[in-house]
């Protein structure tokens, strides 16, 4: 619901909104179950490894620090839509820099939203 919605039916997003009891369960699971050692909640860590990657109709390229990698598509990946084509930079860009990784996180920067 947008602002505008809220005025015009007397409401605003500072009012309180109850939960149902379902919901508030829900939420006490979350805050009993997703919590790390130290008691935290939702805690993403820093990225152990940081991938940049991008795809064009014409070929692919990632970096990874001071390393580069990329390629043209062939000619039947570039019959493929451009989403495909940046999920497809996405894994190849993985199997370049993180191949032999394991229990690490690693941060993918992609520029499409449908390939995140």
């Amino acid at each position: 619901m947008c602002k505008s919605e809220l005025i015009s039916c007397g409401a605003s997003f500072e009012d309180p909104c109850p939960l149902s009891v379902q919901a508030r369960d829900d939420l006490q699971w979350v805050i009993h179950n997703i919590a790390d050692h130290n008691g935290l909640t939702l805690i993403v860590p820093s990225p152990d490894i940081t991938i940049a990657c991008d795809a064009s109709s014409v070929g692919w390229g990632a970096c990874c620090n001071t390393r580069n990698t990329g390629g043209l598509w062939t000619l039947t990946e570039t019959t493929h839509h451009i989403n495909y084509l940046e999920t497809l930079a996405a894994f190849f860009a993985l199997k370049c820099f993180a191949k032999e990784l394991r229990n690490v996180h690693v941060q993918l920067q992609i520029d499409n939203t449908t390939a995140v």
